[in-house]
């Protein structure tokens, strides 16, 4: 179980439905719902690809 959010992929001005769910008590996160289809592959990230993200609280 998790909640909506939608992610944006500035460097494509697209927009992304994903599922933010909690794996652990100790606050880990995992995005899923599409992270595969729509960034990984999409873009041909590959291991020790760095990306980063920023969470807006006010949005």
């Amino acid at each position: 179980m998790g909640i909506t959010v939608d992610v944006y992929d500035h460097d494509t001005d697209s927009t992304h439905q994903m599922l933010l769910q909690k794996l652990s008590k100790r606050g880990s996160y995992i995005l899923s719902g599409g992270w595969l289809m729509d960034f990984v592959i999409r873009r041909v990230l590959k291991k020790k690809d760095e990306i980063g993200m920023y969470w807006d609280r006010s949005d």
